[in-house]
């Protein structure tokens, strides 16, 4: 009996670790900011795991990112981004990055934003997630969803 209890008791906490951006992963994310230079921001995002970097819980990301803003005039930016990934507690992603991209707008541009983001998962695959950046929103919330 004492083993059937600890054997259960092993399945349920090798259950909860969880890697929540390791090699090859792919997270999108779809969001709306608050507090932007640029009207109303929503947005989606691609991240992908290339590559582990010192251990384990830590990687590298490349991504996608396209926003759409309403405001008058309405915006579009398409972009790519690089961020560097931690995980500090199981079911918690934390990372930071920079994004460079194209503002299509009354005034088109070329610009960068860099942000701080966590995802908490909430199941396997899905999460929220939330960024503060410098640029075209100050702060994104969403969800997370890992393929």
């Amino acid at each position: 009996m004492i083993l059937a209890v600890a054997a259960v008791l092993c399945m349920a906490t090798a259950t909860q670790a969880q890697e929540t951006f390791s090699k090859g992963n792919l997270v999108g994310t779809v969001g709306i900011g608050v507090g932007a230079n640029y009207g109303l921001p929503i947005s989606g995002a691609l991240d992908w795991s290339v590559t582990s970097l010192w251990d384990d819980k830590s990687n590298l990301g490349v991504g996608v990112l396209v926003g759409l803003g309403i405001d008058d005039p309405m915006w579009c930016l398409i972009g790519g981004r690089v961020s560097l990934h931690y995980q500090f507690v199981d079911k918690l992603d934390t990372y930071v990055g920079t994004t460079l991209g194209y503002i299509v707008a009354g005034g088109s541009k070329f610009g960068w934003d860099a942000y701080v983001g966590a995802r908490y998962y909430f199941w396997n695959n899905i999460g929220l997630f939330a960024e503060i950046g410098a640029g075209w929103s100050n702060f994104t919330i969403g969800a997370s969803f890992k393929f």
